[in-house]
């Protein structure tokens, strides 16, 4: 029988799904009692703290094969990558442009694709990454990030993105009004500062989760 887990902060499907020992995060996800979250939740890496995924029992696979002869088993698993995108102030990409990006204390160079991305295969329960480029550091919290309709989550797209809301955690309103209107104006939006879904969902494309 399938056990419940509530998310907590910072986790995601991948980190969930390595705790329990699962190598591919689908035979969790796919679970007919995780049938509304994932209808609700666009990705199962951008869990909200206090959904509750069915965790189902690890069932042992059995295969006959004959003794004296080499073979072949293939496991299913799934994997995670990080993209990072950097941009100028001009909000436009920066191709080519060759920073540091440091996973769990491991770091390695890399240099930007012509999206002005870089992106890296990391462990699946993996928790911080630090960004450096310019000389300057940028630590993200892996997992961290609540989805957009979550109270914490459109104001943290948003100060990504560089129109300031304020602290996630401690929403002020007027604060995230403003940014709100500032990325509607950007964005060829009518500029009323209202949060809507088609507001939440624009913040969401433009951001990329």
């Amino acid at each position: 029988m399938p056990q419940k887990h509530v998310v907590r902060q910072g986790e995601h499907l991948a980190s969930i799904a390595a705790h329990y020992g699962f190598a591919n995060d689908d035979v969790i996800w796919q679970h007919p009692d995780n049938a509304e979250l994932s209808r609700e939740r666009r990705s199962p890496y951008v869990l909200a703290p206090g959904d509750t995924l069915a965790i189902p029992d690890a069932d042992a696979k059995e295969v006959e094969a004959s003794t004296g002869r080499m073979h072949r088993f293939v496991l299913r698993s799934t994997w995670l990558q990080l993209a990072v995108r950097l941009l100028d102030w001009r909000d436009q990409a920066l191709h080519g442009a060759r920073c540091e990006l440091a996973v769990d204390g491991i770091a390695e160079e890399m240099t930007t694709d012509g999206d002005g991305v870089v992106r890296k295969r990391i462990p699946r329960d993996a928790r911080r990454a630090t960004l450096t480029y310019g000389g300057v550091g940028y630590d993200l919290a892996i997992g961290h990030l609540d989805p957009v309709e979550a109270p914490a989550g459109l104001s943290a797209r948003l100060n990504a993105m560089g129109y300031w809301a304020g602290d996630p955690g401690d929403a002020d309103e007027d604060m995230l009004r403003f940014a709100i209107e500032l990325f509607q104006y950007d964005h060829g939006l009518t500029v009323d500062g209202e949060r809507t879904p088609s507001l939440e969902a624009a913040v969401e494309d433009a951001y990329g989760c």
